[in-house]
């Protein structure tokens, strides 16, 4: 059952842009009975997530919003260390790879890496899909992850069983390592590795 904030954020991505939008259209739509503190609550987590701008107290416009799908199975995932950078981003739910990946443990289990491969020891990668639709987020996800990293497109089968589109970032320029254990889930990391001596931290 979808929550109160969902069910607003729904109503306003199918909202024609740069239309303006204030609470009261909110409650009309919606037939519930919302605090306006609840509301502006609720409208500061859109604006975080880019789907509208402020206009004045309790008046927003529709910002023009693009959804992207982006896989994560790493340090991002929820409830692991790096998750605080995805604020903004929306968990869509659990989902697994079509493609086969080798995803290995590097820097003694502080993350691991993703590699595209042939070999026949490849698997299937579980992670988890949010969907962004603020642009600035997606860039920010960039620089975090730097230039290591490429940002591709696959397929991947979501909960429900159906295959959709997503993002993941996969390592650029890496051997794999001639003794190396393939993963298909990353479930660890050393807490007391400092991810800053090895990754650039987004601003």
């Amino acid at each position: 059952m979808k929550n109160q904030t969902e069910l607003i954020r729904e109503i306003l991505i199918k909202i024609e842009y740069n239309s303006t939008i204030t609470y009261d259209d909110i409650l009309n739509k919606v037939k519930l009975e919302l605090t306006r503190k609840y509301l502006s609550n609720v409208f500061s987590k859109l604006l975080r997530e880019g789907i509208v701008s402020k206009v004045e107290n309790g008046k927003y416009k529709k910002e023009q919003v693009q959804k992207t799908s982006l896989f994560v199975y790493g340090s991002l995932k929820i409830g692991f260390h790096n998750h605080k950078i995805l604020e903004g981003a929306i968990f869509s739910g659990k989902a697994t790879t079509v493609k086969k990946f080798a995803m290995f443990e590097s820097n003694n289990g502080a993350f691991p890496r993703l590699v595209e491969t042939k070999s026949e020891k490849a698997k299937k990668i579980y992670g988890q899909v949010f969907e962004i639709y603020n642009p600035e987020l997606l860039r920010k996800i960039d620089n975090f992850e730097g230039l290591n990293y490429e940002r591709k497109k696959i397929k991947i089968e979501n909960s429900e069983g159906k295959i959709q589109y997503a993002f993941v970032y996969v390592s650029n320029n890496v051997e794999l390592p001639k003794e190396v254990t393939f993963i298909s889930s990353w479930k660890k990391y050393k807490k007391d590795f400092n991810k800053a001596q090895a990754i650039k931290i987004a601003n």
